[in-house]
């Protein structure tokens, strides 16, 4: 026993070294038995397990059938390349993946395919146009549905699923008693329920108005005392303990409905609510965080003991649950869906990685600390031309000794526009401060003069020659690099528009034919008409056919919202487009609009999408009919509105950007960086999916570790928990300096996908608000970016 004891050694938490050696032997019984039933039910399972174990295993069938040889899969390495043209440059990206992923992944368009290279453990006869037949005729996802509708309905998998839960509550139940997280008299409440004790009750949590209970939560008590003391089981709770106790019903929902008050907690709550009942918890929470009072109560039912024994209806609970988490990532509409559709989807999430990424560079604003850098530098620069001296100057390393105990550097100093004098008698400089140093590495400057510092200090005028310089480079056809970025811009919007009408497909949101209305819409729209605007006058409803419209809210335009208005025969249907809407809803009809604002909170989003100088009146609007509740009027089509190619998008969100900074107090340091940290966050998160999600819903999903199968979900591509992983990661750069925590593979991805220390400093700056060693951390990036690529993506611009 001695021997079993040491080989769990190595896995053994530090805090069970304090316990007796006898406890450390039942923890690695427990721990072993609960392993062996874990192993017990994957052999049941098998393919089913997983997506990726079912993809796993249909790949070496496959290459054992098409091949004659057996190889795993996962040790062959894909490399996809794929062009798009854009005007006359040419975006290629490239993703490495497994064979695996590239199953899972699919093909793009027949005549749009991406080219294939194969390395590692690579097979004698695998070839491009091998896989491609292959790949044309099946859809893992699809595929995988049915396996685990089977899988789950048979009688061996559901005991061997009870039979883990049984050993995982008995391990975690010993575990809570040696931490002191439940008292003896809960631990022997549990244990007399799992010897069969019919005198005690387990109960899922289910929250009064809603008709399924969380996943995994199950509550223990005394049928004698149902408003008694109890216990929670509540695995991976965001406190970190998988058992609490309770002295009476009332704590423990208090302590279930205070959850909502943190980011972890609430996360945890959605991710085990049903997923039909996501959505009204969501909106449920976001009540209960401003009006802890409107708590509506929970209802516990116990779990009526079966033939089988016990727990197998809460088996038949989370059997229940994980089938509609997988309807929800591969819908019906989805699975029935052609190959044709399946491939254009894979496609345009290909085509929207390139050009987001090519987004945050080539085609990206530049920003204003760049901008502030480049033009002190070269001033510098000229003023030292004219001495006979040429030097490269580092503003960076230039540092203005303001006072004896303020030292600022010089690029900073630009930025934030802080005036100072260099005062002076009979010519010559007088007084200690103000004064300028250079960096050890820096060369010395001899010939510069704070003078001339202090005099461009004041005189500079940097925000200024930035909003000059949009008008003359960003919306100058002239300019070389104009048509690029307009190109960038409108590729962007009109795949991000496909890609949304196929997910709300998919989701069953909208029908095949409206699917198909949109898809003929979005088309036309790439023509680069005589005009970019219809006959002067034009009214909505003198448009006799389908036609796309910009959506305006009294007189105020809201960037980047359409409606669709869809005319058959006499029938007239208008769809506002919301793509980023906070509700994962792309597609929605008009007539819904206040609906939106009141009950799904599009009133923010409306708000963020018009210029500043039209906030006070979208506000207004707003607030009547999300808190006054005084009768507003339904927006409607308005004259001149008809949009007959999206290329003159691009030039609206220049000007707005202009409009936005002119008009506000808001710093332009500030207004730059947002956008440029929402560009580089939103193709992070792009970046990093290797299977993209298919449906709305996915969305607001979070996969976490399955109860099924212990194993984590397998990199299922949800969007918004991708977003906002890659917003903490940027919010945590700085804690990168030197002495502080390593860089992750989320914050390696963003920094060299801005491939700018200077930019993504001032992002950090600017998104925290937090005071830290600047120089250090402009150091440490530099290093990262030097480093080999952190993600299985690479965009180029050739």
């Amino acid at each position: 026993m001695m021997n079993f004891i040491e080989y769990y050694s190595a896995v053994l938490p530090a805090w069970l070294s304090g316990v007796s050696e006898q406890n450390q032997q039942r923890y690695a019984e427990l721990l072993q038995t609960m392993q062996a039933q874990e192993s017990q039910r994957d052999q049941l399972l098998g393919k089913a397990a997983s997506l990726k174990a079912y993809a796993t295993e249909r790949c070496k069938e496959w290459i054992n059938s098409a091949l004659g040889v057996a190889a795993d899969p996962e040790k062959i390495n894909v490399t996809c390349r794929y062009q798009i043209k854009v005007g006359q440059r040419t975006l290629v990206q490239e993703d490495k993946r497994t064979f695996v992923e590239l199953a899972l992944f699919g093909l793009h368009d027949r005549d749009q395919r991406f080219d294939m290279t194969f390395d590692g453990q690579v097979p004698s006869g695998l070839s491009r146009l091998r896989v491609e037949s292959w790949l044309s005729s099946v859809d893992l996802r699809s595929e995988f549905w049915d396996v685990r509708q089977q899988a789950l309905s048979h009688y061996d998998v559901v005991m061997a699923l009870r039979e883990v839960l049984g050993a995982r509550t008995a391990y975690s139940l010993f575990v809570a008693n040696l931490q002191g997280h439940l008292d003896q008299q809960r631990v022997k409440l549990v244990e007399r329920f799992m010897q069969g004790d019919c005198s005690v009750s387990a109960s899922p949590f289910v929250i009064n108005g809603y008709r399924f209970g969380f996943r995994d939560l199950m509550v223990f008590q005394e049928k004698a005392e149902p408003y008694g003391g109890c216990a929670l089981y509540a695995p991976g709770a965001p406190e970190g303990r998988a058992w609490t106790q309770f002295p009476n019903i009332r704590e423990l929902e208090f302590h279930v409905a205070s959850w909502v008050k943190t980011k972890q907690g609430l996360a945890y709550l959605i991710g085990q609510a049903h997923p039909t009942e996501r959505r009204a918890l969501e909106k449920y929470a976001a009540i209960l965080r401003q009006l802890p009072s409107a708590w509506k109560g929970a209802t516990l039912t116990e779990w009526p003991i079966s033939p089988e024994g016990i727990l197998v209806q809460a088996i038949l609970h989370q059997i229940n649950w994980d089938l509609a988490q997988e309807s929800l990532a591969h819908p019906a509409a989805y699975r029935n869906a052609t190959r044709e559709l399946h491939q254009s989807f894979s496609r345009l999430s290909t085509e929207l990685k390139a050009l987001y990424t090519v987004g945050t560079r080539e085609a990206g604003l530049i920003t204003y600390e760049r901008f502030c850098y480049d033009l002190i530098k070269h001033k510098i620069e000229d003023l030292l031309r004219t001495f006979g001296k040429t030097v490269q100057v580092n503003p960076d390393e230039i540092l203005i000794d303001l006072s004896e105990n303020e030292q600022v550097p010089l690029t900073q100093l630009i930025i934030k526009e802080t005036s100072f004098y260099a005062h002076e008698r009979g010519g010559e400089v007088i007084g200690v401060y103000p004064r300028f140093v250079v960096s050890a590495e820096h060369p010395a400057l001899p010939d510069l003069d704070i003078r001339q510092l202090a005099s461009w200090s004041r005189t500079l005028r940097p925000g200024e020659q930035y909003i000059a310089m949009l008008r003359t480079h960003y919306l100058n056809s002239q300019q070389p690099d104009y048509d690029f970025r307009k190109e960038v811009h409108f590729k962007a919007r009109q795949a991000e528009m496909h890609h949304a009408v196929l997910s709300s497909f998919f989701s069953g949101v909208i029908t095949s034919g409206v699917a198909e209305q949109l898809r003929m819409l979005i088309a036309g729209l790439k023509k680069v008409p005589v005009s970019y605007f219809p006959p002067f006058g034009e009214t909505p409803s003198s448009v006799q056919y389908s036609a796309v419209f910009k959506f305006h809210v009294k007189r105020c335009l809201v960037e980047g919202v359409y409606v669709f208005r869809l005319v058959n025969n006499r029938t007239i249907d208008e769809i506002l487009y919301t793509p980023d809407a906070p509700d994962g809803v792309y597609f929605r009809p008009l007539s819904q609009l206040f609906q939106s604002i009141k009950e799904h909170g599009l009133g923010q989003y409306f708000y963020n999408r018009v210029k500043f100088i039209d906030q006070r009146i979208m506000g207004t609007f707003i607030n009547n009919i999300e808190y006054r509740n005084i009768t507003e009027t339904q927006p409607v089509l308005e004259l001149n509105s008809r949009v007959l190619a999206l290329g003159s998008s691009y030039d609206e969100r220049i000007e707005r950007i202009i409009s936005d900074v002119d008009a506000q107090t808001t710093s332009l340091n500030e207004i730059i960086s947002r956008l440029a940290y929402d560009a580089v966050v939103l193709a992070s998160s792009a970046v990093s999916m290797v299977i993209p999600p298919v449906g709305l819903a996915l969305t607001l999903v979070q996969i976490t570790k399955n109860v099924l199968d212990g194993a984590e979900a397998y990199r299922y591509g949800d969007r918004e928990s991708a977003f906002n992983n890659f917003k903490d990661a940027l919010l945590d750069l700085a804690s990168l300096v030197p002495g502080g925590k390593e860089a992750s593979k989320a914050q390696k991805t963003l920094i060299q996908l801005m491939g700018d220390s200077k930019a993504i400093a001032g992002l950090v700056a600017s998104a925290t608000g937090q005071s830290f060693d600047y120089e250090q951390l402009l150091k440490l990036l530099e290093e990262i970016l030097h480093e080999e690529p952190a993600a299985d993506s690479k965009t180029l611009l050739l």
